[in-house]
């Protein structure tokens, strides 16, 4: 019995991974180190009765189970009636979409108010090593339609166009920037709220 608990931790640490790296949420981290660490450093020390009649196999089973259907959703009937695994490409992708584009911008704004050198050459440091990591993943993300694409590719090539000028030390924030942002950033939040109402909606049928 002790085999099947251990395959079974492995699997819930497995899923909180997956879970972790498809929808970048800390809180599938907690499965992930409870279902690696338990097994490795042995700390399975459970009462007999529970271990010989499966108790505790039954519930790392059921466990594992929810976390899938969490992570992957349910079908669409089912997930609907139950309220539980309720998923959308749509949402999923501009929540991701949304989180790099804040990080970059609160990346961007840190610029200091009353910059000295040193203080300037760490926020360009800072800025030149973290920026194009955030846009590669967001050039990563796959889009659910046309319409998210054409923006995720126009904030790519915005951010690209920034920290370009920041690497030649010219100024990151002039008027044409900031009238592409805004424009960008009316079209998303249109989506999202497009995209969201009609989740929410679907999610509301039975």
């Amino acid at each position: 019995m002790q085999l099947t608990t251990d395959v079974l931790l492995w699997c819930l640490g497995i899923v909180g991974v997956i879970g972790f790296r498809r929808r970048g949420e800390k809180q599938y981290l907690v499965p992930a180190i409870v279902g690696f660490t338990v097994p490795l450093l042995n700390l399975v020390h459970l009462p007999r009765v529970a271990i010989e009649f499966g108790a505790v196999d039954a519930l790392l089973l059921v466990l594992v189970l929810l976390l899938v259907a969490d992570v992957q959703g349910l079908p669409a009937p089912v997930a609907r009636r139950t309220g539980y695994g309720i998923r959308s490409h749509q949402w999923e992708f501009d929540r991701r979409f949304h989180d790099y584009r804040a990080d970059l911008d609160r990346l961007m704004l840190s610029y200091p108010a009353q910059p000295d050198w040193p203080s300037y050459r760490r926020w360009k440091a800072d800025l030149l090593r973290r920026g194009p990591k955030l846009i590669a993943r967001m050039r990563s993300l796959r889009e659910p339609d046309g319409a998210w694409g054409d923006i995720r590719d126009e904030y790519v090539n915005l951010y690209e166009e920034i920290l370009a000028r920041v690497a030649n030390d010219e100024y990151p924030d002039d008027n044409y920037s900031q009238r592409r942002g805004t424009e960008l950033k009316q079209r998303a939040d249109a989506l999202r709220l497009r995209y969201r109402t009609e989740v929410r909606a679907a999610a509301s049928r039975k």
